[in-house]
């Protein structure tokens, strides 16, 4: 009868498959520690990893939007910008513009206005007038350094060509002042005029550098009375002196060529002629001499800009500088004494 019961417990504790349920085989502890090592170790991994991935995968494209660093030296900055250009139009214009900025922010800069468009050069001396006639201030910034301070250095950011004749480039200009730096981006549009790129406009946040300056200078010339405007330039012409100069002078790098140079000087602005031997042409020259007798004379050809100037300054009875060309690949040491 024992032998029954016991062999009937058995046959109950068995599954039809014949594995004893009251038992646990070591099958299934080996699958419990498996999925518990999946859930706790390995998938933590593998988050940490892709999380990873997607970060490295950010910072990779916003590296690849950034724009290189140019560095301060015009090559530099030339050389970014030629690479920007399929045909080459943009690194013609960003090499012109790194050569203006480097001869303006330089100590020993050139006249003010000597980049300037026409269009421009005349906003300047209208601007130059009304301060004359109304004794105020209205450019009260350079317009080459734009920032405080000293060191003053640029960066071309970005170089466009609209057309033929237009173009623009944004640049970035930086001044130091004690340990620290002031920057301002402007936008400088170019104008080629006479087969050189001029600067006809600057635009900053505040608008048209140009356009703000046409309208300071006549809003100053409309408020003064016609006739008040008249007796000033009458006394103007009474007082200001006229200086006529005959100067025989001599280039000293083209082999020594000689010319001969006549000029009217009167109120800052400058009149005359040029000879030079062996050339055979007789040049127009018109400019600005400024108090320190530094002074500018742009030479033209049949009413046509040749694309040359004399840049120097007065001292004692001579006239001592550069004879240049526009494109700023030539230059000849001259001086020029009173007759």
């Amino acid at each position: 009868m024992e032998d029954d019961e016991k062999m009937y417990v058995k046959e109950d504790e068995q599954d039809e498959s014949g594995h004893i349920l009251g038992e646990r085989p070591d099958y299934y502890v080996r699958r419990s520690k498996r999925a518990c090592w999946m859930r706790y170790v390995l998938f933590p991994l593998v988050c940490i990893a892709v999380a990873f991935a997607i970060y490295r995968f950010v910072r990779f494209i916003n590296n690849v939007e950034q724009l290189p660093d140019m560095g301060d030296e015009p090559s530099s900055q030339v050389s970014y910008a030629l690479g920007q250009g399929e045909s080459g139009k943009e690194g013609e214009v960003a090499q012109r513009l790194a050569k203006i900025y480097d001869d303006m922010l330089d100590d020993s800069r050139p006249h003010p206005l000597t980049y300037l468009s026409s269009d421009f050069r005349q906003v300047m001396m209208d601007v130059l007038n009304a301060e004359r006639e109304c004794g105020c201030t209205l450019l009260d910034h350079d317009l080459w350094e734009r920032t405080t301070g000293s060191d003053h250095d640029m960066q071309i950011k970005s170089v466009t060509v609209a057309t033929d004749d237009r173009a623009s480039g944004e640049v970035m200009v930086k001044g130091k002042q004690g340990h620290y730096s002031n920057q301002e981006t402007i936008v400088v549009m170019l104008f080629l005029e006479n087969g050189q790129w001029m600067v006809d406009d600057m635009l900053t946040s505040y608008g048209s550098e140009k356009g703000m300056l046409r309208q300071k200078a006549e809003e100053v010339l409309s408020t003064l009375s016609e006739q008040e405007r008249l007796e000033r330039r009458e006394d103007v012409r009474h007082d200001a002196p006229v200086h006529t100069l005959s100067l025989r002078g001599v280039l000293e790098e083209r082999n020594l060529v000689n010319f001969d140079m006549y000029l009217t000087i009167s109120e800052g602005s400058v009149k005359g002629e040029c000879e030079i031997e062996g050339d055979g042409a007789r040049y127009i020259l018109t400019g600005e001499i400024d108090d320190d007798g530094a002074m500018v004379l742009r030479e033209y050809k049949n009413g046509v800009f040749s694309g040359r100037f004399f840049e120097g300054r007065m001292e004692g009875n001579s006239y001592v500088g550069k004879y240049r060309n526009s494109l700023g690949t030539t230059s000849s040491d001259f001086k020029a004494t009173l007759r």
